[in-house]
């Protein structure tokens, strides 16, 4: 039976994937980001190979069953919107598997980089943010 975690865990929770058997703290959740850096210097055919070693990357790491681990690619792009839109396209065809994506203006905000405040979007073009929602998993805390 599963034993949950507390103060004196001796779980890493940065191993990948967590043991099948580890329960966290009531209301914990982990999201592992994996970030990738555009540069716009890859063609295609290179955009598509790189989709779809994440696609399977991601299914390897997710595990329907363990609901509070997630893990998520996040994509910056040096570029402009019409790189973004060529990567989240590949991305579509080769990887299949959840995208957060945006460019350096995108993700600064009065000169500085925030991307936690910042919008970024998802494989669809949706607009959304690395930050959780008010009420989920923020321990009470107001989000602003």
């Amino acid at each position: 039976m599963p034993v949950p975690a507390n103060a004196e865990s001796s779980v890493d929770l940065l191993a990948l994937p967590p043991p099948r058997d580890f329960v966290p703290p009531r209301g914990a959740a982990h999201d592992h980001f994996f970030l990738e850096i555009d540069m716009g210097s890859e063609e295609r055919d290179q955009l598509a190979d790189r989709a779809r070693r994440w696609g399977v990357r991601y299914r390897e790491l997710t595990m329907p069953e363990v609901s509070w681990w997630s893990s998520r690619v996040i994509w910056v792009v040096h570029s402009n919107r019409r790189r973004v839109n060529t990567i989240r396209h590949v991305w579509r065809q080769h990887a299949q598997c959840p995208l957060l994506i945006a460019t350096i203006k995108d993700l600064t905000i009065n000169g500085v980089m925030h991307p936690w405040h910042a919008m970024w979007s998802d494989a669809e073009g949706r607009p959304c943010a690395l930050r959780p929602c008010p009420g989920a998993n923020d321990g009470g805390r107001q989000i602003v």
